[in-house]
Formats: C-alpha cells, structure tokens, sequence
C-alpha cells in the first residue's frame, strides 16, 4: 500500500492573444517527493478558430504492471521503482466553429524506469520436455517516442457528439525487445446521443496494430535467451446505454468487445471475448 499526494499551484500570464500558464507539479508517492514542471502556452492565432499551443507535461507514479502483480498472484516481480512515467512536450493546433472542432498536435514521450511484461519459461537441462511458466516484469531505463496525433470532433450542445482520432508512434534508439507490448498506431471514433435527458447511448470503437510480446527462456545453469512473439492487433467495440425512469432511478447495461475479439492484453493472458453487464442505478 502507497500514498499519493498531487498539488498544481500555477500562476498565469494574459497579454492580449498570448496566455502563459506555469507551476510546480508537486508530488509525493511511496515516500519520495518530486517537484517537477508544468507549463502551457497557447496564443490565439484567430479567435477560437485557430489556436496554437504548447505544453510540458510530467506525471510520477507507481508502474501499472506492478499494480498488476499485486492482483495477479502469477506475476512475480520484485521491482517496485517509482516510474516517471510521462515527461511529455507538445506543440499543436486546435480550434472550434459552429460545433466542429480539431487538434493537429506533434508530442515528445519520455518514459523512465518503464515497466514491461515478460515471460519467463524454465527449462531444465536434466529434464527438457517439463516447462514451467511464471510472468515477470522487465524495466526500460530511458524509452523515448513522437507521436503525431490527428484528431476531430463534432458536438451539438449535450445532445449528440462524436470523435475520431488517429495516434502514430515513432520510436528512437531501442530494441526490439525494449519496445514490448507498444504498438505503432492507435484509432478511435466515439459517439453520444441524449434523448431529453432519459435515454444517454454511447458508443467506443478502439483500435490498434500488432504489438511485440517478450519471452525470457532460462535453464538450470543461468542460461538466458529472450524470443520475441507477434500479437494481432485489436478492435475492440463497446456500446452502453442508460435510461433514467424517474429523476433518481435508473437503469444501465453494457456491452463490451461487441466483435467477439480474443485478445491478449499481455502474451498467454487473453481477455474476454464479449461481456454483458446490466445493472440499477440510484441517486440521491
């Protein structure tokens, strides 16, 4: 178990097109206490219809994977760092008219001390047809990418709104086996409907390319050999919906990877094929 603390304190600077805003990240987790940046500047290029803008982001926090590990008992790891997790620099273009909107942006993503699933296979020498299999975490000390992002959106008040989006990632100087489980593009289009305030639809569509899976192969005199295995990419399509009967009472129901996907999150570790979920829900 871990505490975790987060205070922006900003000041901000407006001159007529131009606006500055600036502050200490501070954080503190697992015992540590980081002061980190946080900046955005934007300048008002034509009204709200052309805006440019840019930002430095930084976030701390405990590695997911090994959050994972506390609720998987077959993952074993003894790697706990604190991981930097987004040190992330921005420059874009963005704007709205008459409901229709864009943001054409241009990142830098450096990640340190990056947690990466692995699997590990045992070998032993005296008895090579038994095989054990555990999951383990591997980190990347320094892994750096650009990531150009396209992305539109229309709305019409809280009524009806959707989105489409586009990432592609370009990694530097890394391995291939450095380089697990991250794919080279991701897309999505997302839509709502709200019928007088009863009937709220929404629909997801994720998707993304194949990615790298990693597999440590060891045997009973430190042998160490690392293979790398393909997993398909993903398109993964959700759709909810909820209809309030009175003010306070509702009900919900969810339906999630709606293509039938069998998908691994992580390699021998599939998830779902299609989840139905119905429920109350109540508001007081």
């Amino acid at each position: 178990n871990h505490l975790t603390l987060q205070a922006i304190p900003y000041g901000k600077i407006k001159f007529k097109i131009w606006q500055l805003k600036a502050g200490p990240n501070l954080i503190i987790t697992n015992r540590t206490f980081y002061v980190l940046p946080e900046i955005e500047n934007q300048l008002q290029i034509y009204k709200d219809y052309l805006v440019m803008y840019n930002e430095w982001k930084t976030q701390v926090k405990i590695n997911s994977l090994n959050n994972l590990s506390i609720e998987n008992p077959f993952i074993v790891t003894d790697n706990y760092d604190n991981s930097i997790d987004e040190v992330r620099t921005i420059v874009g273009l963005r704007g709205s008219i008459k409901g229709f909107g864009y943001d054409v942006r241009f990142s830098q993503l450096v990640s340190r001390t990056n947690a990466q699933f692995v699997n590990n296979v045992y070998f032993p020498d005296l008895a090579p047809f038994i095989q054990a299999t555990s999951f383990d975490v591997q980190s990347v000390n320094n892994l750096k990418s650009w990531n150009p992002h396209i992305g539109l959106s229309y709305n019409k008040g809280n009524q009806f709104g959707a989105k489409a989006w586009f990432d592609y990632f370009i990694y530097n100087k890394n391995t291939a086996i450095e380089l697990s489980y991250l794919p080279k593009f991701k897309v999505g289009f997302s839509a709502f409907y709200n019928w007088k305030e009863k009937l709220y639809v929404n629909m997801d569509i994720t998707g993304q390319s194949k990615v790298t899976a990693i597999q440590q192969n060891l045997d009973d005199f430190g042998g160490v050999f690392k293979s790398q295995t393909s997993i398909k990419g993903l398109v993964d399509v959700n759709l909810s919906a909820n209809y309030f009967i009175t003010k306070n009472i509702g009900i919900f129901v969810d339906l999630n990877n709606l293509g039938f996907q069998k998908w691994q999150r992580f390699y021998k570790y599939p998830t779902y094929s299609f989840q139905v979920i119905a429920g109350v829900k109540l508001s007081f």
